[in-house]
Parts: structure tokens; sequence; C-alpha cells
């Protein structure tokens, strides 16, 4: 039976422009997805797919422990697919168009203290070449916010130290640029001059990271590279490279140094931080006074109404670029604010 999943994983791609590692999870999903329909019924095309098909499909992925959130990505592939083969007339209905979507726990983001971010990243062995390498990575999650596959895909065209800047390629290919702080600057620049050399087996492999047999590291690598030095470090809490970034973001925010800039935008499901929604409404309400009075250092383009939220009803939130700290210590960070959620993505 047809099921037009090439054409749907290629319009993701084309029309979309997501990322691969993106096209991949929605195309594991989906034949994870296709896989129990046809085995659990006799299905001669599409058209034979139900609601109570896709519902008894979602329970069965609750009752197997999976966590919430990857039921709920499931869903949302799924959704994604029936409409696209609806709109497209390869059928003439959408099943899971009434469905409703399973609900989410709420709950925040695991971030680390500073304190335990620094132990973590000056536990780190010096000495040899993977270890400068690995100080690097944990540095760079941290101070740029950067996610793993940014990391993994940096490449050394894309580092500008003489305007203390990098150029990062985020989801959907978008890129941006991150300003490099004096710290990871200093700790980027020695592994790039004493131990990227000895790592390197082949000329033409642009990344900065780079593995012990010279190749691109992947993100499971810098995911054991975390697990190893927080182990290391004796901190007893889940982390993963992305809690470096939801650290980060967490300590940006409470740290008040902050500089936000960007644009309203319709379409955004990044989330923010419940313990700094308070924080963020306040700091908009000053950033607004101080730019009245020009005596806001750095730069700002306040798009913020004064209760923090967007006037339009039809305007689901806002996306903006962070920047914090001194001259010598610049961070940034990329984020998106939604006003019917809190919590930090």
């Amino acid at each position: 039976m047809e099921t037009y999943l090439h054409e749907y994983l290629t319009m993701l791609r084309v029309e979309k422009n997501l990322a691969a590692n993106t096209v991949e999870a929605y195309e594991r999903d989906l034949n994870i997805y296709l896989s129990f329909i046809f085995e659990n019924g006799q299905f001669n095309s599409l058209e034979d797919i139900s609601q109570e098909k896709i519902r008894h499909f979602i329970q069965s992925l609750a009752q197997s422990n999976l966590a919430p959130a990857s039921v709920a990505r499931i869903f949302s592939s799924i959704r994604s697919y029936h409409a696209f083969i609806s709109d497209e007339g390869y059928c003439n209905e959408n099943p899971s168009l009434q469905l409703v979507a399973p609900k989410m726990p709420k709950k925040l983001p695991d971030v680390l203290t500073v304190e335990e971010m620094n132990l973590i990243i000056h536990s780190v062995e010096t000495k040899t070449s993977v270890g400068k390498r690995d100080q690097a990575i944990l540095e760079m999650l941290y101070s740029c916010g950067l996610r793993v596959s940014e990391c993994c895909d940096l490449t050394v065209s894309e580092l500008f130290f003489e305007e203390d800047l990098i150029r990062v390629t985020g989801k959907g290919n978008k890129q941006r640029i991150v300003p490099l702080g004096k710290n990871i600057k200093h700790i980027l620049n020695q592994y790039l001059i004493h131990a990227r050399p000895a790592l390197e087996k082949n000329k033409s492999v642009g990344t900065v990271f780079l593995s012990q047999n010279g190749k691109s590291l992947t993100r499971m690598s810098i995911y054991n590279i975390v697990k190893k030095w927080v182990k290391i470090a004796q901190i007893h809490k889940p982390v993963s490279p992305h809690t470096f970034r939801h650290s980060f973001a967490t300590h940006l925010i409470e740290g008040e140094k902050a500089v936000f800039f960007g644009y309203w935008e319709t379409n955004n499901n990044l989330r923010l931080n419940e313990i700094a929604f308070e924080w963020v409404e306040k700091w908009a309400k000053k950033q607004s006074e101080l730019w009245a009075k020009k005596e806001h250092s750095g730069y700002s383009l306040n798009l913020f109404s004064p209760l923090g939220y967007p006037d339009n009803q039809n305007v689901k939130g806002f996306r903006f670029n962070l920047l914090y700290g001194d001259h010598e210590n610049v961070r940034g960070f990329d984020l998106g604010f939604v006003n019917k959620s809190k919590t930090f993505h």
C-alpha cells in the first residue's frame, strides 16, 4: 500500500527546510506508527485509517512507559503527516483532524548552578589534546548556549576571533551570530593551536571539534563527553548537553545582565522558564525607562507590551537573541518567548 511517506519527507526537507536530524526524527516516528497500523488491521488504502486506530496507537505508546514528551512528539508527526497527504489529495479525509493532543505535564527543565557548571568545566584534565578539546566543548555549550548539533557542525571558517564572534547554523539551517567571551575565546584558541592539529588526520574535515581518528564528532560523542566529566565532577543529577543550554539561559536571567533584541513572529514553539518570567516582565519595563533616558548600555529593540505580552492575540510569541556580560566576557543565546507557556527551550 502506498503511504506517500517519501513525498512527505521530501516536503519537510525542501519546503520546510528542516534539519536532517529533524527529518530523521519524523521518519522514525512515522515508521513506528505505520508499522503499528498495518500490523493491527487490514488496510487497502490510507482511507481505511480511522480516528479510533490513531487513538489506539497513541494509547499503546502511553502504556509502554514512553516519556510524555515523546508521545506528544509522535502525535505531532502523525497530525502533520495526515494533514500533508490530505492537502495533497492523496487521501480524501484527515482522520487526525479532530483528535486532541496528549496533555503534557508541566515540568521545568533541569539546570545546573553556576558552581556546578564551573566544577564540571574545571574538572577536565587539559594536559592532553582530547582534554583540551573536551573543555572547549563544555565551555562552548555553556558560554555560547549551543545545541549539541550546532556544536558538532561548527566549522573553523565560522570562527571570527578578531570580532569575538562565531556564526552558528541552527534549526532549519537558520544562522545567527553569537559573541565569544574572553574565557571561551582563550580556551577555544588553546584547543585550536595546541590540540586540534594533533587530532587532525584529514585537512578536508573543517569542523572545529574532531574525534581521535580525525573525524567530526557526533551528537552521541558529545553526549558521552558530557557524561564523563559530569561523573568525574561528582554531580549527582541528570545532565545532558542540552542541560548546559538551559543552565546558561537561567544564569543569564538570574544575573540580570541581558540585552534582548529581535522581532515578533507568529509561529514559535520555544518556551520560557517560569522562574524567569517575572524577571523578563520587570526587565522589559526597566529597559524601556532606561532607553527613554538614554542610559541604556548596549543595544536593544524593545518589543514588549507593558505587561510583557503581545497586544495582537494572533501573534503567538516573541523571538529574540540574548546577550549579557561585561565587555570582556559577553555570552550570547538564541531564545524565544511564548505568552502562554513559561519555560526555556
